[in-house]
């Protein structure tokens, strides 16, 4: 394993994240930018521009290079805003020309479409993908012709953006602080088990890892020296064999490592910080014995559990519930982690599958 950053931020490209700061691109989208060559972009990555800049106007990273790429550039240039809902096809040219950066052939990628969206406004970039592959034509390696995104798939974004923010809201990242609970260190883990196999990916965990190890340093340490700590890390705590991280061993080895490296808690009651960081999840709910559904809200970081005893005074009596083919049994579960048998996660707008279980104990 090379002892660099380059898988990192590769994944922080592919998830509409800064690749310097590890920060969601959406919380500062008036930053959101791409480097240029004689006015020309030359490459997908897209930054906030003061990861790369001081207010001074001096440079945060020497050299001609692009932090990703590699790419030579002259420049950097600021991505259009996003038009607002029901805005005619002349106010989406210059976003479209933006994000269709390779100007060698007529083809976009889908996948770099969603990651601008998803840089403009609150939605999951994978998110974004799925829709516009569920409503359009694309090819099995994601490319879509230019002339297809202009004539039909951005009109109906333009019309739609209300519904794609629902169908493919942000999915947020559990927080980790020095104190939190085992419960809280589960959660964010089966955040990037994306699967539910029990392992991360190496390159998945080290981006994990980095995003929360830049959090905990903050706003007052500089980029290389969250670097430097996050190699140092990284090197000690993953050795050169291994191609997956188990829970067992990021709960016995490596968190008591990461847990060190971490900030206080700004609030002691670590339960209510969470949930009061966190967007509430707003899910359907169908009883599959009376056909009745009901809309039921969890607070942000709630769980399974919450769940559970929700639908339980809904529809009264022991219920076991079902999303998209997958039981819902591990009351621990954060309710933002829970992914169906499609590999699609809990998001607002759901329907979870309520069936009476009269062997089961009502939670209290």
């Amino acid at each position: 394993m090379s002892l660099s950053l380059d898988d990192v931020r590769e994944a922080a490209v592919s998830k509409a994240i800064c690749p310097i700061s590890l920060e969601d691109l959406r919380l500062k989208p008036d930053q959101v930018g791409a480097f240029v060559y004689k006015g020309q972009r030359v490459e997908p990555a897209l930054y906030h521009k003061d990861s790369l800049w001081r207010e001074d106007g001096s440079a945060i990273f020497s050299g001609n290079l692009t932090p990703v790429g590699q790419q030579q550039f002259d420049g950097f240039e600021k991505m259009p805003r996003l038009p607002k809902q029901g805005a005619a096809m002349e106010e989406w040219e210059d976003f479209v020309e933006f994000f269709h950066w390779n100007k060698k052939d007529d083809w976009l990628l889908v996948a770099e479409v969603a990651i601008a969206f998803a840089a403009a406004i609150s939605v999951d970039e994978d998110g974004v993908e799925r829709f516009i592959r569920c409503h359009f034509d694309v090819d099995c390696d994601g490319h879509i012709q230019r002339a297809e995104m202009e004539e039909q798939i951005v009109p109906y974004l333009s019309n739609h953006l209300d519904e794609l923010q629902a169908t493919a809201p942000c999915l947020e990242v559990p927080r980790l602080f020095r104190t939190s609970s085992r419960e809280d260190v589960i959660r964010w883990f089966e955040f990037w088990d994306f699967d539910r196999s029990g392992e991360v990916d190496l390159i998945e965990f080290r981006f994990a890892v980095a995003m929360t190890l830049y959090q905990a340093l903050g706003y007052s340490v500089d980029a290389q020296s969250k670097e430097a700590v996050l190699l140092l890390f990284l090197s000690e705590v993953t050795p050169e064999e291994t191609s997956q991280i188990s829970r067992s061993k990021f709960l016995d080895i490596i968190y008591p490592a990461l847990q060190a490296n971490l900030a206080e808690l700004p609030n002691l009651d670590t339960k209510k910080h969470r949930r009061s960081s966190m967007p509430p999840i707003r899910l359907i709910v169908e009883n599959t014995e009376t056909g009745k559904n009901v809309d039921i809200e969890i607070l942000g970081g709630g769980t399974v559990e919450d769940l559970v005893k929700s639908v339980q005074k809904k529809f009264g009596g022991a219920q076991e519930l079902f999303f998209d083919g997958f039981r819902l049994d591990d009351m621990e579960m954060s309710i933002g982690s829970v992914r169906g048998v499609s590999g699609d996660a809990i998001s607002n707008g759901c329907h979870i599958k309520a069936s009476p279980a009269q062997s089961m104990c009502v939670i209290c």
